[in-house]
């Protein structure tokens, strides 16, 4: 039976290293992942992403997030923790979101495990603010399946975790993107991710330990804002090979079929 490999990140994790000794082809997602794997059976595709994300809908997005739709309003900031949600991401929200939301409204994708929680530290935070304020200015969303399209096209910037899936979505999506990899109890490659995208120009990256001081996260969304028509957020070759990406890895297994 013929062993197929894709790897979703810029550097091989275990799983990736021990199958790919006996695995009939390697697929990667980042031309810069080739330096890592069997130059003899690893093959560029790119990374598979559903394409319908970039079928949204500005006004539908607005729309669920009961925003106005007027084009003098702040611009739309999503942040997105994973799917079962960041605490540190939502800490770090909770602590500056009173001059965030001075400059921004905010989409909060927080994940289904943390949102469960309604003593969290988001939720304290917007006890402490009015609710006329808020209301107008933030929505909370545990968990979205065929809302993201909209979401995304609603949104202006995005701070996220830097999973692949998440930061080639963004890439398609030409957001830009303040990037807070998970470092804790990982081996690095959301690091790896974000730090090659941000070579690249894409995008910026924060550290959370760089994030300790009060402020500091809305000082690093507010330079995102002011650098954000720098950014090579067309990058025209990436977004190519993403668009041809699942045909690519069609054609490399199609040997086997």
């Amino acid at each position: 039976i013929p062993v197929v490999v894709l790897e979703a990140d810029l550097t091989p994790g275990l799983a990736s290293k021990i199958t790919a000794v006996f695995a009939t082809k390697v697929l990667y997602s980042f031309e810069e992942s080739a330096r890592f794997l069997p130059a003899s059976k690893s093959v560029y595709t790119g990374l598979p992403i559903n394409k319908q994300i970039l079928q949204g809908s500005p006004e539908t997005g607005l729309t669920l997030c009961h925003f106005s739709h007027a084009k003098t309003e702040l611009p739309v900031l999503c942040v997105m923790g994973g799917s079962t949600g960041s605490l540190a991401i939502e800490s770090l929200l909770a602590r500056d979101l009173a001059k965030i939301l001075l400059g921004f409204r905010i989409i909060f994708l927080g994940g289904t495990a943390r949102l469960a929680c309604n003593d969290g530290p988001l939720n304290r935070a917007l006890k402490t603010l009015p609710t006329a304020l808020t209301h107008q200015r933030i929505k909370i969303f545990p968990y979205v399946t065929s809302e993201m399209p909209h979401l995304y096209a609603a949104s202006d910037f995005a701070l996220s975790r830097a999973g692949a899936h998440s930061i080639f979505e963004l890439l398609m999506m030409k957001i830009p993107v303040l990037y807070i990899p998970l470092e804790q109890g990982s081996r690095g490659d959301q690091l790896d991710n974000a730090r090659i995208f941000e070579q690249k120009g894409i995008s910026l990256v924060a550290r959370e330990q760089e994030l300790a001081v009060q402020d500091s996260l809305w000082q690093k969304i507010s330079e995102l804002k002011q650098k954000s028509s720098t950014l090579n957020l067309s990058a025209p070759k990436m977004r190519q090979n993403q668009l041809a990406a699942s045909d690519n890895v069609i054609t490399a297994i199609s040997d086997y079929l």
